[in-house]
């Protein structure tokens, strides 16, 4: 699991975009709140290859959780060729813009 906190305030826009590089490699993406609930309409998305939200208007001034997470594939792997990240997760580029508040 991969988590990014950041800083935000009622009313401003968040984009997150995905992409995994890898049609084999599925992800699951969510926006959490500082009570750890989802702001996703449908909750965590699961995908291969890319995933981007629709501009995401944040409900509150506070902390907010990017959160990226994968299955560990490790029952794939006998012990002694044990998972490791690269074969597991792959690797994905995530990407952030941060509306103004009140931008339209």
């Amino acid at each position: 699991m991969s988590e990014w906190t950041f800083e935000g305030s009622i009313g401003q826009e968040i984009y997150v975009a995905v992409n995994t590089h890898d049609p084999e490699v599925t992800l699951a993406m969510d926006v959490l709140d500082k009570n750890g609930k989802s702001l996703l309409p449908s909750g965590p998305n699961k995908f291969t290859g890319s995933f981007e939200i629709e501009p995401l208007k944040l409900p509150a001034d506070g902390a907010y959780t990017i959160q990226v997470t994968a299955s560990t594939g490790f029952a794939k792997y006998s012990p002694e060729n044990p998972a490791s990240e690269a074969k597991v997760y792959g690797w994905y580029q995530i990407s952030m813009e941060i509306g103004e508040v009140g931008a339209n």
